[in-house]
């Protein structure tokens, strides 16, 4: 039994070693199952209606099938949750920091609608864009992931200044939540006394426009206490 025991062991801090090491030196390719393949001429064919390929010193390796590599120029992918393999934007070591900008488009009024000189017309509408920044890590050979307070934590909470911001964050980012939460029960208790007591109604809006904009203010305090400990971290100016 005690033997069992230290072969288990044995193979989680081997595990552990392998996930945390050092980034070889040279192209490589780490595929989905964790293991490495090492190389001198790696390229990169990416494909949008097909799976990209990986050649490297000659065979072929389908993105699906890999989670990191380096190619000839020291540019590094990694695999990011829901993104496919993505470039680095940053690297310091074996710290690399990736960046995902996703574009997002609403139209309001679009349809038809009755014409002043009778019938009907289609209108267009109007379309407002919206950008949302997602960024990710690796460190080492890990698997990259996303960066937010959680992550954070778990990589760097020996770092005292990078423990404070996270912790700073984490509180704002509860009191965002509650507020908001205040914020929608006071809008509800509104609505209710628009049919019952109107007198009401007045003090329930004031309630959660206050509640709406404490909460909006926690928020861009969280984000600012996650950039923070990110920039520490990572030696990346986010």
């Amino acid at each position: 039994m005690k033997f069992f025991k230290l072969l288990l062991l044995v193979a989680l801090l081997h595990s552990l070693a392998f996930a945390q090491g050092p980034i070889p030196q040279g192209p490589f390719v780490k595929l989905t199952n964790d293991s490495l393949l090492y190389g001198s001429n790696l390229s990169f064919e990416p494909h949008f209606f097909s799976s990209s390929k990986i050649t490297l010193d000659g065979r072929v390796i389908h993105s699906r099938d890999v989670n990191m590599f380096c190619d000839n120029s020291g540019n590094f992918y990694a695999r990011l949750m829901g993104q496919g393999l993505q470039p680095s934007v940053h690297s310091d070591g074996d710290i690399h920091v990736y960046r995902v900008i996703k574009t997002s488009a609403t139209t309001m009024g679009r349809g038809w609608t009755s014409s002043p000189g009778g019938g009907m017309r289609f209108n267009q509408g109007t379309t407002t864009y919206s950008t949302n920044t997602l960024y990710f890590y690796s460190l080492g050979l890990q698997n990259a992931k996303k960066l937010n307070f959680r992550n954070l934590k778990l990589d760097f909470s020996h770092d005292v200044v990078v423990a404070a911001s996270i912790k700073k964050g984490r509180a704002m980012m509860v009191g965002s939540f509650l507020t908001g939460a205040g914020c929608l029960g006071f809008g509800l208790l509104a609505i209710k006394a628009s049919s019952s007591d109107r007198d009401m109604m007045v003090p329930y809006i004031a309630g959660a426009v206050t509640c709406c904009i404490i909460s909006t203010i926690f928020y861009f305090q969280e984000n600012k206490m996650l950039k923070t400990a990110a920039r520490r971290a990572l030696n990346y100016d986010f």
